[in-house]
């Protein structure tokens, strides 16, 4: 799924669950590891640690999946485009009513 999601240059979120099972010493050295494994597919894949019961990383996540999903850049602008077809109210006799 990896090697898909970079040729796609999409980028990946990883959580390390169950982050609430090991020590602090512990559960950094792990994401430290799986950092390090990643580094060479670059800053499209992301990883954190994650405990839902305890709610570790919790406040990363949102982070990234709103700068994800308020992403400006990823949006096109269709402003000046006509409606595509197949859109409601574009073909004749769909109209408002009234027309």
């Amino acid at each position: 799924m990896l090697d898909w999601a970079e040729a796609a240059h999409m980028p990946v979120h990883i959580l390390l669950t169950k982050a609430d099972k090991l020590k602090r010493g512990p559960a950094n050295s792990a994401l430290l590891e799986v950092r390090r494994a990643l580094k060479p597919l670059g800053d499209l894949v992301s990883v954190q640690l994650f405990s839902a019961p305890k709610h570790v990383g919790r406040d990363e996540l949102v982070a990234t999946l709103d700068a994800w999903l308020t992403d400006a850049s990823v949006y096109e602008d269709f402003s000046d485009d006509e409606p595509a077809e197949g859109n409601l109210g574009d073909k004749e006799g769909e109209g408002e009513p009234g027309e």
